[in-house]
């Protein structure tokens, strides 16, 4: 075989596997609450923020405080390192990324999943 064909074999295999640890460290999966307690490593939780439980942007620690409710019911409190989100109010839904260490839910990533403009009611949408 020629060199040259040796060694571009090599480099395309190089390249994939380096796109497949990339691709594997940038997937986390979405876990419940107890899960999230019982993981050691970097999870996402989705759930919908409890306003009735504290909620608290320190500005001086860059710590959003809040609660959520992931389907099963389950809550937790989460510290989010970053500013709260704008649309923080409307949102339906919050999903934040990071891990639980043993007192609250610290967070690095948080996306808010608010209400489209564009869906409408079960009644509202009979009549199109």
């Amino acid at each position: 075989m020629n060199k040259k064909y040796i060694i571009g074999a090599i480099i395309i295999i190089g390249f994939v596997i380096v796109a497949m640890y990339s691709f594997n460290d940038s997937t986390t999966k979405y876990v419940s609450v107890a899960e999230a307690k019982e993981s050691k490593e970097t999870v996402q939780l989705s759930g919908s923020w409890l306003k009735d439980k504290k909620t608290e942007y320190n500005a001086e620690n860059n710590i959003f405080e809040f609660h959520i409710k992931d389907e099963k019911g389950n809550e937790i409190r989460v510290l989010h390192e970053g500013v709260k989100p704008n649309n923080f109010e409307i949102a339906n839904m919050v999903v934040v990324k990071g891990h639980y260490d043993g007192n609250a839910f610290k967070s690095n990533q948080l996306l808010t999943k608010c209400p489209s403009k564009y869906e409408g009611t079960a009644e509202e949408l009979k009549g199109h």
